[in-house]
Order: C-alpha cells, then structure tokens, then sequence
C-alpha cells in the first residue's frame, strides 16, 4: 500500500541520519568543546525518537489476523482511512458459523450457554443441524425488550448469509411412543388406545397425542405407562371392556420409553 512504501522510505531516512549523528558523535568525542558533544548527542536522541515513531507507523500499517479462517466479506480498500471502531474484514474460523438470534426477555431464563438448538431451512427441507448457545447478549434492546443469542453451529450444508429456523430445547419430559393404528381419534377432538388388562380385556383409555415420529408410531405424552400392551390391529371394532383373543400380532410390545423436546 501506498502508506507502507512512504513509511519504509521515511524509515531508512531516519536510519541513515541516525547513522549520521552516531558518526558526528564519535569524531567530535576526541577533544571537542563540551557545548558540541552535548548538541550532537541531543540531534543523536532526536534521531533515535524519529526512527522509533517511524518503526510504529510502519507496523500500523499491518493487518493481522486475530487467528486463522476464511475471509468472508472485505470493507477495507487500499488507500482508505479507517478507525478503531470500524470492521476491516469478516473472518469464517476454522470453517465455524454463527446464528444470531433474539429472544423475548421472557424466556432468556429458560435458556443457558451451552443449550442445544436445532436448526433447519424453508429452503432445504432435508438440512437440519444442531447448534448449541455460546453467548446470551448481557443487555436487553430497550424497544423491543429483546436480547441477541449467539449460536455455534458446523457447516453441515449451511452457508454465511442463509435463513434458518432455530428450535431450542428448554424442557424435556419423558412419554412413551406407540404405533399409530394403535391411537383412535374420537369426535371432540380427543384420542383413545385400548390397553389389554390382565383378564384378556381391554379398557379404552384417553391418551395426549405428541409428535408423529419415524416408523409409523406417535409419541404418547400422557394417559400411558411405559411396559403398557396397547392393541393395534381390530382396534376400531372394539368397546370398552370386550374380551379379546391374544395373537402375536393383535398386540403392540410394550409402550416404548420416548422423551419429548
């Protein structure tokens, strides 16, 4: 740049009349009147200050990274005056990103560093990562009565600049998962699963649907007990307390134990 070759010239001239004055210094220390040696002393620590401040100026016009990554975006421009406050250059470390997100103050207590986050795109249906939570912002925006958190997250198919929806954990419960014929939706908007009792029959039980998960079965968020028989074939045709005939495949295995995000 220019202002690096200006401050490398100014360097060698500082440096060669520094060489000057040290020359002067040592032929007028043979003899000359006190009053000389001191003025050529003073112009030799004149110098030195002048090289010093040079040498500082030449290595302000460096710019080092802070660590190693890959540039993203450049403001800077060669030539350009620039300030303390003002970004150079955004850097990606280590192939590392960030999601920024704001939160209500409400829920800043249910979150933590730390915390995973999931994260997925309108774009791309079939991305998903998982992040977790390195910063929560110390201040809350005094408009919006909101605060930023700030997510690590890898590559994983994300790009800088992507819109994503985040997703954070804040509680888990623990349910049970069960396969889907086995869960009767009713007219008010209610669910059942009949459970097999110890005699051979089944009583209709009022089961919380949750998520429908992979492999054709549905969390069960309250109304079943992990280990509970669950009929799933004929269970349309059922009532409340009928008998029913045990065949291997008239039964589900056991409710399986699930936990609920």
């Amino acid at each position: 740049m220019n202002q690096q070759r200006a401050a490398a010239a100014n360097l060698q001239q500082a440096q060669a009349r520094l060489q000057d004055a040290r020359a002067t210094s040592q032929e007028l220390a043979a003899g000359v009147r006190p009053e000389t040696i001191a003025q050529a002393e003073a112009e030799l620590a004149r110098n030195k200050a002048q090289v010093a401040l040079i040498d500082a100026q030449l290595n302000d016009t460096r710019l080092v990274a802070p660590r190693a990554g890959l540039v993203a975006e450049r403001q800077a421009r060669v030539g350009a005056t620039t300030v303390t406050s003002e970004p150079l250059f955004e850097l990606i470390q280590d192939g590392r990103l960030e999601v920024q997100l704001t939160l209500p103050e409400t829920d800043l207590e249910q979150i933590r560093v730390g915390q995973p986050v999931r994260l997925t795109s309108d774009a791309n249906p079939e991305l998903a990562a998982t992040g977790r939570i390195r910063e929560i912002a110390p201040l809350v925006d005094a408009e919006s009565r909101q605060a930023t958190v700030k997510v690590d997250v890898p590559r994983q198919g994300l790009k800088p600049g992507m819109f994503v929806r985040a997703e954070i954990v804040v509680t888990t419960t623990a349910g049970v998962t069960v396969p889907a014929p086995a869960v009767l939706p009713q007219s008010d908007g209610s669910a059942i699963a009949f459970v097999l009792q110890p005699d051979e029959t089944v009583v209709a039980t009022p089961v919380e649907m949750g998520e429908l998960l992979a492999d054709n079965r549905v969390e069960i968020r309250s109304g079943l007990e992990a280990g509970a028989q669950v009929v799933v074939k004929g269970a349309p045709y059922l009532n409340d307390g009928d008998r029913v005939r045990i065949a291997s495949d008239l039964l589900d295995a056991p409710a399986a134990p699930a936990s609920d995000g």
